[in-house]
């Protein structure tokens, strides 16, 4: 599934992607524990940190059960970004709209518009 996102800043199109990503993955449930987890990645260009940034998602929401309510980008530059997500982890009867094997690496493009950044990629469902 190809996906394009928008924003006038890198970071706002990092959220932007964050969002639309936990949009697709709909995970969805209850009795689960509040958490917030912070994470640092390098990458060696800014489209592979985006893919690195939702493949990171992707881990959290599979791995440690978790309905992911806000990310939170605190810095972003060069090849760098240091995040954290909030929401509820280990939760029983995890419901997905749709399961996301991976974000791929195969077409990124990150590019500077005339009203921001544009980012374009795929994830493999």
């Amino acid at each position: 599934m190809r996906a394009r996102v928008t924003g006038t800043t890198l970071k706002q199109t990092f959220r932007s992607a964050a969002k639309g990503f936990i949009e697709l993955v709909g995970a969805a449930g209850e009795h689960g524990r509040h958490f917030t987890l912070k994470f640092e990645l390098k990458a060696s260009s800014i489209g592979n940190l985006l893919i690195e940034f939702l493949n990171e998602l992707n881990y959290i929401v599979t791995a440690k059960k978790a309905v992911i309510t806000d990310v939170v980008i605190k810095d972003l530059q060069d090849n760098h970004i240091s995040a954290s997500v909030t929401g509820l982890k280990n939760i029983e009867n995890i419901r997905y709209l749709r399961e996301i094997k991976a974000a791929t690496y195969n077409d990124i493009k990150i590019r500077k518009t005339s009203r921001g950044f544009e980012a374009v990629f795929t994830l493999d469902i």
